[in-house]
């Protein structure tokens, strides 16, 4: 049955709050936990969602159109839903994690992203910090996915669902053992992983862009194994933005 826009808003409202309440409890840095820092990136989040609430309508609608007309690449074949939608969750993913990964390569991306790594206290709330144009660019580039591959609307409101889900988790405070860690990031990316993707040096930071599944920075050459459980986070950078 496909998730209904209300549902799904609800699902992340709730996965958000699930998460944030968790890292207070049982946090893995409670130093990380500061609300100045939560409430300056709630505030960026604010500022991003209102910039981009006309073109993520208009996303919507783009993506109403191609599953209604049918064009893309899945539709040249005739898949089971659940078939369809395995495809789908893994051309998603890998487009996010190529995303992700040219946002630190291509320099005008980096120029908006690295507000992002700004954060010297990554927790929940970092999820949020985006800037405004990043998120615009990144709706752009997702409609013309969406054109190519053409999904149908179900799919990437799982994918989004999913998607959410594990980067809450992957940029939490939430205590959880290397032992435990290495288990997960088998299938998944994991809060360790992406630590070491918030860390200071340069060549750590470059390292470990995978949003869902792990798999695609051992494929593509890009992970780095980390057992540290404290990592300093922010970026080395002299102009900053806050």
């Amino acid at each position: 049955m496909p998730i209904s826009k209300t549902g799904q808003l609800l699902i992340m409202i709730s996965l958000f709050m699930l998460q944030y309440f968790a890292e207070h409890l049982f946090p893995a840095a409670r130093q990380h936990n500061q609300k100045d820092n939560e409430w300056k990136n709630v505030r960026w989040g604010l500022l991003g969602w209102s910039v981009n609430i006309l073109p993520a309508i208009a996303l919507a609608k783009w993506l109403q159109w191609i599953d209604t007309e049918k064009p893309g690449l899945m539709n040249l074949f005739h898949f089971k839903p659940v078939t369809g939608l395995i495809i789908f969750l893994l051309l998603m993913d890998m487009w996010m994690y190529w995303w992700h990964r040219m946002n630190h390569t291509v320099q005008l991306l980096w120029q908006f992203h690295r507000l992002h790594h700004t954060d010297e206290h990554m927790n929940t709330t970092t999820v949020l910090r985006f800037h405004f144009a990043e998120l615009l660019i990144s709706n752009f580039f997702k409609a013309l996915f969406f054109l190519f591959v053409g999904p149908a609307v179900f799919m990437v409101a799982v994918y989004e669902v999913i998607f959410l889900a594990n980067v809450l988790f992957h940029h939490s405070n939430v205590r959880m053992s290397p032992a435990a860690d290495r288990i997960y990031r088998l299938l998944f990316s994991s809060p360790l992983m992406h630590r070491l993707h918030h860390s200071k040096k340069q060549e750590e930071r470059n390292s470990n862009y995978s949003s869902v599944f792990s798999g695609w920075d051992r494929l593509f050459g890009s992970y780095k194994k980390n057992e540290r459980t404290h990592i300093v986070f922010g970026i080395e950078e002299e102009t900053r933005m806050s």
